[in-house]
C-alpha cells in the first residue's frame, strides 16, 4: 500500500494523469475494504514487522485516550480488590525466550534445585514474542481478549498503584526497538520507576546470567516492588545464543538453554532475599519440525509452540507458598494463570479467574486457547486463536474452522 501511495504521490506531478490517479487511489480503497474485512490476512505478503508494527500504531492510539478521554468500559472491567500477604514483599516476572516446555522441564528436574515448584509443561498466550509479552503484561481475559488488551491496567500499574516500586530489566533491549516494543506504549511505561537497558548488562550472550545481581541488588530498594525481566534466552538460529568459545557445538539449542536459563534459575536458587516469589516461563515454545520455529499459522504450527516451563521459585520463608500450589495445574498451567496469581497478590483480582493456590475447573484444567498472529484484530476483528487439549496434547477442532492436519 506505501508503494501505491507514492505512486499517487508523483501521479499528481505528472500532467494529464488523472487515469493513473484514478487507478491508484481505487487500488487503496478496496485494498483498506480488504483489510475490514479479511483483516490480518489481509497482511500476507507484507513484510513481517508491518503488521506488528500497525498493530503498535492501534495500540498507542489506544494509551492516548485512556490518558485523556474517561472509558467506561474501563470502568465496567473493574477488578475486585483482596487482601494483600503482607509476607509476599517482592514479586518478579521473568519471561524467557524460546524455551520449549518439555526440553526444558526435564532438564530442571534434574537439577534439583531448592525452593522451586517445577509445574511442568505450561501454556503461552501466544506463538509469538510480541503478543505473549503484551498479554502476560495486562494479565488478558484469554476469553475476551480484545477487550482486556485495550482496557486493563498493566501489571506495572497495578503494581505502582499498590505501592510497590516497578522495574524492567529489559536484558532483550526491546525498548530500543523503534517499531514494536513489545507493544509497551508510553501510558504504561509511566508506571515503571525504573528501566535497566540491556546495554547496562554487557554482552548479548551474557545479558542473563548478569541480570542475576541486577535483580537482587534492586529488591532491597524497597520495601516492596514488582520488577519484570525480559530475557535473551534462545533465538534462531541457535548456534548466534552462544558465545564464541561455543561456536560449532553440536545440539547449540540443548546448550543455549542450559547455559542461559537452567543457570539463570541455578543463579537464583538460594539467592532470594526475605519475602521474594519469582515467577518464570517463556514467551513461547519452539517448533522443531516446521521451517518457522514459532509464530507458525494453521496448517504449519505445532503445539510445542505454545508449551513453556511454569515455574516458581521462593526465598526459603515463602516456601509454603510453593507448597500450596494446587497439584491440579501440573503440566497444565498456562500464562493467564500466572498473570491472575500475581495480579491477586498485588491485591486484585479478576472474576472468575483462577489462580495457582485454587483448584481449575475442568474446563480451564483441559482447555487452552492458543493465540497467533497479532493481538489487536484490525477493524475490531477478534484475535485469532486454537484449542489445545491439554490432556491429548492435539488440537480441537472447531466451529467453522476447517480440521487442522
Amino acid at each position: 500500500m506505501l508503494v501505491l501511495l507514492i505512486w499517487v504521490r508523483v501521479a499528481l506531478r505528472i500532467r494529464n494523469s488523472i487515469p493513473m490517479i484514478t487507478a491508484s487511489l481505487t487500488a487503496v480503497v478496496m485494498y483498506v475494504a480488504i483489510l475490514a474485512i479479511g483483516g490480518d490476512t489481509a497482511l500476507n505478503g507484507f513484510p513481517m514487522q508491518f503488521q506488528a508494527g500497525l498493530h503498535a500504531g492501534t495500540l498507542a492510539v489506544d494509551a492516548a485516550a485512556r490518558r485523556w478521554v474517561q472509558d467506561g468500559k474501563a470502568a465496567a472491567a473493574a477488578f475486585q480488590h483482596v487482601p494483600m500477604d503482607p509476607t509476599v514483599r517482592h514479586l518478579v516476572l521473568v519471561i524467557d525466550e524460546s524455551v520449549e516446555g518439555g526440553a526444558f522441564r526435564d532438564l530442571v528436574d534434574r537439577a534439583h534445585l531448592p525452593n522451586l515448584r517445577n509445574l511442568g509443561l505450561g501454556y503461552s498466550f501466544a506463538n509469538s514474542s510480541a503478543a505473549s509479552n503484551l498479554m502476560l503484561r495486562r494479565g488478558a481475559d484469554p476469553k475476551d481478549p480484545g477487550t482486556s488488551l485495550r482496557h486493563f491496567p498493566s501489571l506495572f500499574q497495578v503494581a505502582k498503584e499498590a505501592g510497590f516500586r516497578t522495574t524492567y530489566i529489559d536484558c532483550q533491549g526491546v525498548l530500543n526497538d523503534l517499531a514494536i516494543q513489545d507493544y509497551f506504549d508510553d501510558f504504561e511505561k509511566s508506571f515503571i520507576d525504573e528501566v535497566l537497558p540491556s546495554g547496562a548488562l554487557g554482552v548479548r550472550t551474557e545479558r542473563d546470567l548478569n541480570a542475576i545481581p541486577a535483580l537482587i541488588g534492586r529488591l532491597g530498594k524497597a520495601e516492596r516492588t514488582f520488577t519484570l525481566i525480559n530475557k535473551v534466552g534462545t533465538h534462531f538460529p541457535y548456534a548466534h545464543s552462544l558465545p564464541p568459545e561455543l561456536a560449532g557445538a553440536p545440539n547449540p539449542y540443548s546448550i543455549s538453554i542450559s547455559r542461559a536459563s537452567l543457570a539463570f534459575l541455578q543463579g537464583l536458587a538460594g539467592r532470594l532475599p526475605e519475602g521474594t516469589l519469582v515467577f518464570y516461563t517463556s514467551d513461547h515454545g519452539q517448533n522443531f519440525q516446521a521451517k518457522a520455529p514459532h509464530g507458525n499459522l494453521p496448517g504449519e504450527c505445532g503445539i510445542s509452540e505454545w508449551t513453556v516451563p511454569a515455574i516458581v521459585l521462593s526465598s526459603p520463608d515463602l516456601a509454603g507458598r510453593l507448597q500450596g500450589i494446587d497439584p491440579g495445574w501440573q503440566d497444565h498451567a498456562s500464562h493467564a494463570l500466572i498473570s491472575e496469581s500475581i495480579r491477586n497478590l498485588l491485591g486484585q483480582r479478576m472474576p472468575g479467574m483462577p489462580t495457582l493456590w485454587s483448584a481449575p475447573s475442568p474446563e480451564d484444567a483441559s482447555r487452552h486457547r492458543a493465540f497467533y498472529g497479532s493481538p489487536m484484530g484490525l477493524f475490531g476483528k477478534p484475535i485469532s486463536y486454537l484449542i489445545i487439549d491439554k490432556d491429548k496434547r492435539v488440537f480441537l477442532p472447531q466451529p467453522g474452522v476447517p480440521d487442522l492436519p
